[in-house]
């Protein structure tokens, strides 16, 4: 069967099988409960066709580039339904967040908090926010190292109730939660 799909739609040639990614997508929803959001990162997979499966399978999206806001809502993703995370948004990704209604945007750093509140102001829209923390203990066996003190992404726990304080006292922005990994 594979042949004959290179046969008809040329090489390279990648095929997703849409009730496998349901299938799967329930099995999940299953065991976390209709209390827990599942969201679809589409840095896994840019793929509008996936994208949009999951998301009439009920997922909402996870983005982090103006190009995934963009496949975003090209599958039918809603601004509501599309959390914005990844470190370093520029002024314009921001822009296009609040312009797009995000759900939303997870604040990298003290620095990323003042880019998004200035725009915020100049937009005259008030963003849900959350803020990634650096937790103080790695996760053992973790491939990937996200926390265990000062990392690349997030903001560190020593940094935290500052800029919690700040969010709070400035009210440019509506703190929604945290963002842990």
């Amino acid at each position: 069967e594979a042949d004959a799909l290179v046969a008809s739609h040329g090489s390279p040639l990648y095929v997703y099988d849409a009730e496998i990614l349901r299938r799967r997508f329930r099995a999940v929803q299953a065991a976390l409960g209709d209390r827990v959001e599942i969201s679809y990162a589409l840095k896994a997979n840019p793929t509008i066709a996936v994208a949009d499966v999951l998301r009439r399978a009920g997922a909402s999206a996870e983005v982090a580039s103006a190009g995934e806001i963009h496949a975003a809502i090209a599958a039918g993703f809603s601004g509501p339904r599309i959390q914005f995370a990844g470190p370093g948004k520029s002024r314009t990704e921001i822009e296009l967040a609040l312009r797009q209604d995000l759900a939303r945007l997870n604040i990298e750093s003290p620095a990323e908090y003042t880019l998004i509140a200035e725009v915020s102001r100049d937009l005259g829209h008030r963003p849900g926010v959350a803020v990634r923390v650096n937790p103080e203990q790695a996760i053992s066996g973790a491939r990937m190292h996200m926390g265990g003190g000062s990392q690349k992404f997030g903001v560190d726990v020593a940094q935290l109730e500052g800029l919690i304080r700040r969010i709070v006292t400035e009210d440019v922005v509506e703190l929604r939660g945290l963002h842990v990994y």
